[in-house]
């Protein structure tokens, strides 16, 4: 049996992934902490990691992950952080290494800041 890495805890019990940079997070909590009638529980893990999800044409492929808990759901909001940015990469790397936690119908419940309230299950 395979020891679970750091990278498997920080995504452990994840409902899902968030397209964000660390502005877009911080909008998202603004709005969400002064323009809401009701405010959804927000707390922060403001530590997060990075990750090397490979190269393309000799170049890495990097990705920051930070987490919160909203509404008592863990997200994963993330953020490509190197020069050159290959989505199909990324999203590759997302469908296999985002836990069962954050799949509906074996399909990643992923989606982009502007689409937020979509990554929370009805």
């Amino acid at each position: 049996m395979k020891m679970p890495t750091y990278q498997d805890m920080f995504l452990k019990d994840a409902i899902g992934f968030v397209e964000a940079t660390a502005y877009e997070q911080y909008a998202l909590w603004f709005i969400n902490k002064e323009a809401t009638e009701y405010p959804l529980e927000w707390s922060d893990n403001r530590s997060g990691i990075m990750v090397h999800i490979g190269d393309f044409n000799y170049e890495p492929i990097y990705l920051s992950l930070v987490s919160a808990i909203i509404k008592g759901q863990k997200i994963i909001f993330w953020h490509p952080t190197s020069p050159i940015v290959n989505y199909n990469m990324i999203y590759a790397w997302i469908v296999k290494n985002a836990p069962n936690t954050a799949r509906v119908d074996q399909v990643v419940n992923k989606t982009d800041a502007g689409n937020f309230q979509n990554i929370f299950r009805k």
